[in-house]
């Protein structure tokens, strides 16, 4: 080991040693929070390049760091969900659910399981509650989706309507 990287391990261990001994329960709490959310971040794009084992690895620190992370099953379910993992992906769905049942992105995403688990009928009751919250950020997702499933499901008439709903939000998409 060069100087270099001997001088690069003082500096994380001096780093590490401030960030553990000065920590009060409260900072712990919200360092644990900061590191689940910044591993999530991680896995997601990992996810996004389709390195699910990498994606898998950060979802563990995240959760390890804050097991009641919802994001982080909400991840960690759609890369078991692109692994064919479905009886995981959909306990991670849920469990996400359960700890952030508000969630828009987590209802969006375990209703697109549901329907690519050959339950489009089911999935369209969480596509509703997604878009139900006026502070989602991409509702035209979920509707478009939502319409997708719909079709699916043989309901052409429904469909429609999410779909249009989709275009209105986003007349590109």
């Amino acid at each position: 080991m060069n100087i270099k990287n001997w001088l690069m391990l003082g500096v994380v261990a001096v780093l590490s040693l401030n960030v553990t001994g000065c920590s009060t329960p409260q900072n712990s709490e919200q360092s644990a929070d900061k590191i689940a959310q910044a591993h999530t971040e991680l896995a997601g794009s990992y996810y996004g390049r389709r390195q699910y084992a990498i994606a898998l690895q950060e979802l563990g620190v995240a959760l390890q760091a804050d097991p009641n992370y919802a994001p982080g099953y909400g991840v960690r379910g759609l890369v078991r969900m692109a692994l064919h993992e479905n009886d995981l992906a959909e306990a991670d769905f849920k469990r996400s659910l359960r700890l952030d049942p508000k969630s828009s992105e987590s209802r969006n995403n375990y209703g697109w399981f549901l329907c690519q688990s050959g339950k489009p009928k089911e999935s369209l009751a969480q596509f509703a509650e997604a878009v139900s919250n006026p502070l989602y950020a991409t509702p035209e997702v979920a509707y478009a989706n939502a319409g997708m499933c719909a079709i699916d499901a043989g309901d052409l008439p429904v469909a429609s309507g999410y779909l249009q709903r989709a275009l209105i939000l986003q007349p590109g998409m």
